[in-house]
């Protein structure tokens, strides 16, 4: 039910990211997960731009998901903090780079956290949800709260350590 902007720096981009959730939505019909007409809705109500201030201008949550680069990350939330609203949660979908880091050049860093959508998302509802000790704990509340709403399974790390939770586990039960 949610208005959706989806950014690509450049058409290929765009147009893999439509290919993909053109896929995943029509998966998601044919296995009888999702209505066709609420399919139809979906395809109405996602809008995709190579415009940042198009995507992020009006936006209330944002979830980055750019290359795991660190100097990358941090330039994306330095623009996306100039383009949005004061009050616009931006979450990063990082399963290698703590939030400490990835704030630090944000001049509010109590908006920024991160959201760890397990792959493949469509399916898996699993989200590891870690903030930095900046954070704002309403950001955390509201991010939960979202997650849950649009069917996702939210777990809340209470600090901040490398690999998280999924991953932590899977390197461990590689070694055994």
């Amino acid at each position: 039910g949610y208005w959706v902007h989806i950014w690509g720096p450049d058409e290929n981009f765009r147009d893999d990211g439509v290919e993909n959730f053109t896929r995943n939505v029509s998966d998601l019909v044919r296995e009888g997960l999702m209505d066709p007409g609420e399919a139809a809705q979906m395809g109405i109500r996602v809008k995709v731009t190579s415009s940042l201030v198009e995507a992020a201008g009006d936006a209330q949550f944002i979830a980055e998901a750019i290359p795991e680069v660190l100097e990358m990350k941090q330039e994306m939330f330095q623009q996306l903090e100039s383009i949005c609203p004061g009050e616009t949660i931006i979450a990063s979908n990082t399963s290698t780079l703590l939030p400490t880091p990835l704030s630090q050049k944000m001049k509010h860093k109590e908006r920024l956290l991160v959201a760890h959508f397990w792959n493949p998302a469509h399916l898996a509802p699993l989200v590891e949800v870690c903030g930095s000790p900046a954070t704002d704990p309403g950001v955390l509340e509201c991010t939960m709260d979202l997650l849950k709403k649009i069917g996702n399974e939210p777990v809340l790390m209470r600090k901040e350590i490398l690999g998280f939770i999924g991953n932590r586990i899977m390197h461990a039960m590689l070694w055994l």
